[in-house]
């Protein structure tokens, strides 16, 4: 749910370069571009005192282009900052690669090599066949920033008629990014893992925890070579109005698989119980507490891994197709996986309470739905999805995709849901709308976001909007419903 609202809100601002310009072979055509953005966000729920209580956030962008005969070369450097307020302050400064790349065109071959964003799939809201980027999940919801993190690959591709064929080599594995704990879209954020207190990671260092603490979970980082690499191939047949395409890939799941030490999750326990009775952390006649954290000391001296982390390399086959029927553009984006990070409560033998543990599971995504426009007035977008995980075990339920324990058989679980996107320009264009919603029909997961942006001229637009997240009990929805928020933002264009 969380990813899917990345996606419907991340989206390039830029417009299209005009390239209907000619110019004499080999002479060179630069193009500059230029974004600046702030936001300042309030939050509006303040039940939980670990819960921040606002987020600034600015951005810079800078987009350049130059050709100079049958080469290319783009580069997009970004910087940003957020600052998180609340019980603590974090400070975060986004260090990634910017996408930067250069190209070469020979009649119906294309070569392309550098850090690049693919866009792969016809879904815009949640393609399954969008898999090359990994994600950066620590962006506030409602930044507008972009999520996809850029990936070092050569791609060529080559063209003939109707058919296009892309092959795509990335020869280093990339992390995802996310937060561990301290801000509100964390892992460890207040009640997102059931029975592990955020109190727990307050022992490292805010600096190292936001900066490097995802990374150093992963004991089990894919190796620094080419054979940790992904090899990717699409292949597009186009009519005039229809489009089909079929992607393949063998490389990694975008999430990993982390595993803690179920003492880690009893400590937890510990924490929330001295909190309940408004204490910061147990007191020392909390004999437990204490057994527990030597313990775990002692473990850690030891060599033992308390907190663990993996990649799973994954297999992936998937096909899309669009057809324009106007006014509507329709549009089917399907995609099987080998692998999943997926994660089942389930009891375990420690003092047998339900703990989570990993599990690697083969499923699958669908997104179907239609695009309508309306000039540049408006832009309308609706989508189903259906996510299907197989073969999950028994004894437990996977984590916010099912309600309850099936204890005696395995399993197909099926989640179906909706999601939507719309912009709008108003009021001779002065006036712009974007919203977002997202549904998960099978569990009561439901997210909103929402701004109405002012533009002042050409380069100048001030927004305000919202965003709202809620859940039934389990679900994903619930653990992160204490991010909602109301925000006001500015944003400079050149």
């Amino acid at each position: 749910m969380i990813a899917l609202l990345f996606s419907i809100l991340a989206q390039d601002p830029f417009l299209e370069a005009d390239t209907a310009s000619v110019a004499p072979a080999w002479t060179p055509i630069p193009r500059f571009r230029m974004q600046l953005d702030a936001r300042a966000a309030i939050d509006t729920r303040f039940e939980d005192r670990d819960a921040q209580k606002g987020e600034l956030f600015t951005a810079a962008q800078f987009e350049l282009e130059l050709e100079l005969g049958a080469l290319t070369a783009y580069a997009a450097p970004e910087l940003a900052w957020s600052y998180g307020f609340g019980s603590t302050d974090r400070r975060l400064l986004f260090l990634l690669p910017p996408e930067a790349h250069i190209g070469w065109r020979k009649d119906a071959l294309h070569f392309r090599f550098g850090f690049q964003r693919f866009a792969w799939g016809t879904s815009d809201l949640l393609s399954p066949n969008d898999i090359l980027n990994p994600g950066d999940f620590r962006r506030p919801l409602s930044s507008n920033s972009f999520v996809k993190i850029p990936v070092l690959a050569a791609e060529a591709s080559y063209a003939d008629g109707p058919l296009i064929v892309r092959l795509v080599a990335l020869p280093f594995h990339t992390a995802s990014r996310f937060f561990v704990g301290g801000w509100d879209q964390g892992l460890a954020a207040p009640g997102v893992i059931p029975g592990l207190d955020p109190a727990v990671f307050e022992l490292v260092a805010p600096a190292y925890l936001d900066q490097w603490q995802d990374l150093s979970l992963l004991t089990e980082r894919p190796a620094d070579d080419p054979r940790a690499g992904t090899i990717a191939g699409r292949a597009t047949i186009s009519g005039d109005t229809a489009e089909l395409s079929f992607t393949a890939s063998y490389g990694w799941d975008p999430l990993p698989l982390l595993t803690a030490d179920p003492r880690i999750y009893a400590l937890g326990e510990r924490l929330a119980a001295a909190r309940a009775m408004g204490q910061t952390i147990p007191g020392v006649d909390d004999e437990e507490f204490s057994r527990l954290l030597l313990e775990l000391r002692d473990a850690i001296n030891a060599g033992q891994q308390v907190l663990q982390g993996r990649f799973l390399r994954r297999g992936t086959f998937g096909l899309d197709a669009s057809w324009a029927v106007d006014p509507l553009l329709l549009k089917l984006d399907a995609a099987y996986y080998t692998n999943r990070s997926m994660y089942l409560w389930r009891p375990t033998d420690f003092r047998s309470a339900e703990r989570i543990t990993p599990e690697a599971l083969p499923g699958i995504s669908v997104a179907a739905g239609a695009d309508y426009v309306y000039g540049e007035q408006l832009q309308l977008t609706v989508e189903g999805f259906l996510l299907g995980v197989f073969d999950v075990p028994a004894g437990g339920r996977l984590v916010y995709l099912e309600d309850q324990t099936i204890a005696d058989q395995s399993r197909t679980v099926w989640n179906a849901g909706l999601a939507g996107a719309l912009r709008g320009r108003f009021w001779d264009d002065r006036l712009g709308v974007e919203a977002g919603a997202a549904f998960l029909l099978t569990r009561g997961d439901r997210a909103f976001f929402g701004q109405a942006i002012y533009f002042v001229d050409e380069q100048h637009q001030l927004s305000l909007g919202a965003q709202w997240i809620a859940g039934n009990a389990h679900s994903l929805g619930r653990a992160y419903g204490h991010t909602d928020q109301v925000f006001v933002g500015y944003r400079f264009l050149r």
